[in-house]
């Protein structure tokens, strides 16, 4: 049979990363090399924007989909006979 696995002995740490940055976006840890802190600090703001942006684009993606499942021929069919 299989051991028994007692929750307090696994480890955690990947699932723990996001949870312990403390830092904003661009934001750097002090143990970081000079050279690596504005590289690092750059890629994180694209990062950060790309992201929202992104979340954002989204809202009216779904609104169409949304529209075209529940709707598919009152508001797009002007006579397209493609439309069947």
């Amino acid at each position: 049979m299989a051991e028994e696995v007692v929750p307090g002995d696994l480890e955690i740490a990947d699932e723990l990363i996001a949870e312990r940055r403390t830092e904003k976006p661009g934001e750097t840890p002090e143990d970081m090399t000079p050279w690596q802190r504005p590289i690092t600090g750059w890629i994180d703001l694209i990062n950060d924007w790309a992201g929202k942006i992104l979340c954002l684009l989204m809202v009216p993606l779904i609104g169409v989909v949304v529209i075209e499942v529940f709707f598919p021929k009152r508001l797009w069919y002007h006579g397209r006979v493609w439309l069947g």
